[in-house]
């Protein structure tokens, strides 16, 4: 009985978030009802309430979700010694996942605080900069990671902003050689 269970709320989460994300790329959040999600979602408004407390609830879960995807892609990113296009692989995985949730991404880099921004943008960078770094200066791991986070955050502004319009692979290849040309050495260096 749990497992029918399961699926129908699994089910009716993912009728409520496509009905959601399909007014978003309609109109602001600002111009969108609860109900109007209800009716396109075919649910009533308790079933609603059930799971998010208002659509600016949803939205954030939604964004969470869409990080969290981020992350696990950039976690299996191959440890250092693995080509240079094994590595833009997966960064190009990432783009195209982060391109697909374009509308997420958008209210992600254009609605949220600088301090959510950035407690996701200093996981981010350990994720990616750090892995398996053993001892490293903390003031200097301080100072690169609002410095990465603020250029992630820009470039993706500058990404989406433009629709996505490069590729995924070239930002992909933009993003490593930003990151691999300046702050891996910052960091690791004795000065």
């Amino acid at each position: 009985m749990s497992n029918k269970t399961d699926k129908r709320i699994i089910n009716t989460k993912n009728k409520i978030r496509e009905s959601f994300i399909g007014l978003l790329e309609e109109k602001q959040i600002e111009k969108i009802t609860v109900k109007e999600i209800c009716e396109r979602a075919d649910v009533t408004r308790g079933t609603f309430y059930a799971h998010y407390e208002n659509e600016y609830d949803l939205l954030k879960a939604l964004i969470i979700e869409m990080v969290t995807g981020a992350f696990k892609i950039i976690r299996h990113l191959p440890e250092p010694g693995y080509s240079h296009d094994e590595k833009i692989v997966m960064l190009t995985k990432m783009f195209d996942y982060l391109k697909n949730n374009r509308i997420l991404l958008w209210y992600f880099v254009n609605r949220n605080t600088y301090e959510e921004i950035s407690v996701i943008a200093k996981d981010f960078f350990y994720a990616l900069c750090l892995k398996k770094a053993e001892s490293v200066d903390s003031e200097k791991v301080q100072a690169a990671y609002m410095f990465t986070g603020c250029g992630i955050l820009g470039l993706l502004n500058f990404w989406i902003n433009d629709n996505c319009n490069i590729g995924s692979e070239k930002i992909a290849v933009y993003f490593k050689s930003i990151i691999d040309g300046g702050i891996k050495e910052f960091i690791h260096s004795n000065k």
